[in-house]
């Protein structure tokens, strides 16, 4: 007939599910990202490290990769190369096939909120950005152990986000603007003032998200 079509939800929930335990007495899960390259693996965010998911018939924990504290996870858009950022600012990027760190640095003496992976173009392959307690926007480059640039903002960052289309960097501050610089450059940019859209309000962003294009 003409009516909506069906949908058996519980083979949805058959292949769909997996047996990460939430709440009192199970892990407690902070941020959790899929990798680009591999939609079927994906990583969760805990307080002992991050844990690298299989999805298939039965979902599975692939892996656990040590680094307590952990705040914020990002995956590389075109490589195997997943980014952990903790609270006592120090920064791992690892090779998501074999679980190995490819690379560890403090990043800030503040605890860390943010993690992004610039992206793939020439010379940005192992660039990746960091937001901290200490409001400052940190590129770097993982096969250098020092930062290439720090952005300063006047208050805490809470969160980052990145748009490959127009090289910005853009990054959460707790004095309720989202601070903007180009990537390539470090020039600022014009911030944007959340409170326009939520007027009266003193809140400010938790998590950014760009379009793909």
């Amino acid at each position: 007939g003409g009516g909506p079509p069906t949908r058996d939800y519980e083979e949805w929930d058959r292949l769909h599910s997996f047996s990460a335990p939430l709440g009192e007495g199970g892990p407690q899960y902070s941020a959790a990202a899929f990798m680009p390259s591999d939609p079927q693996v994906f990583a969760l965010a805990m307080p002992e490290g991050v844990q690298l998911w299989q999805q298939g018939e039965a979902s599975t924990c692939s892996s656990h990769l040590e680094h307590p504290g952990v705040t914020s996870i990002a995956f590389h858009k075109a490589q195997p190369m997943l980014g952990s950022a903790a609270n006592d600012g120090s920064i791992v990027v690892w090779d998501a096939e074999d679980s190995g760190a490819l690379y560890k640095a403090r990043g800030s003496s503040a605890a860390l909120t943010g993690i992004r992976f610039i992206g793939s173009d020439e010379g940005f392959q192992f660039a990746f950005a960091t937001t901290g307690l200490d409001g400052c926007a940190r590129l770097w480059d993982a096969r250098f152990e020092e930062q290439a640039l720090c952005v300063q903002c006047p208050q805490a960052l809470t969160c980052v986000e990145y748009h490959d289309g127009s090289h910005q960097l853009l990054v959460g501050c707790t004095d309720g603007l989202i601070h903007r610089c180009d990537a390539r450059t470090g020039r600022e940019l014009p911030s944007l003032d959340g409170s326009l859209f939520c007027p009266g309000t003193t809140d400010h962003a938790r998590s950014l998200a760009t379009s793909p294009s």
